[in-house]
């Protein structure tokens, strides 16, 4: 039976959005394909916070193995500020990860 996972990327003002991004979209899929996560900080959305936000919605991802590659294969200036939160079907609450490997 397959799960939907909803996934919230905060980037900090102080990367470098365009190039973390880039290493971010790597990630392999299941099914082969590259995540695509939108950026809710462009119109029509309005720039909120003093951060990038990326959300998608993912059916079967590996929250473990993308969080893998978010701490060991994207070469974030500043971990500690950033995070992703994790909503998985069927479970109640959020789970919050900091990028720090």
């Amino acid at each position: 039976m397959s799960r939907y996972v909803s996934l919230i990327l905060f980037i900090s003002g102080m990367e470098d959005e365009d190039d973390r991004m880039e290493e971010v979209i790597t990630f392999e899929m299941p099914d082969g394909a590259s995540i695509n996560l939108v950026d809710v900080n462009h119109s029509p959305f309005p720039d909120l916070f003093p951060r990038s936000i990326y959300c998608g919605t993912y059916r079967n991802i590996d929250v473990n193995n993308f969080l893998t590659h978010l701490r060991e294969k994207v070469s974030w200036k500043y971990a500690e500020f950033n995070s992703l939160i994790v909503q998985e079907e069927g479970k109640g609450g959020l789970d919050f990860y900091s990028l720090k490997p």
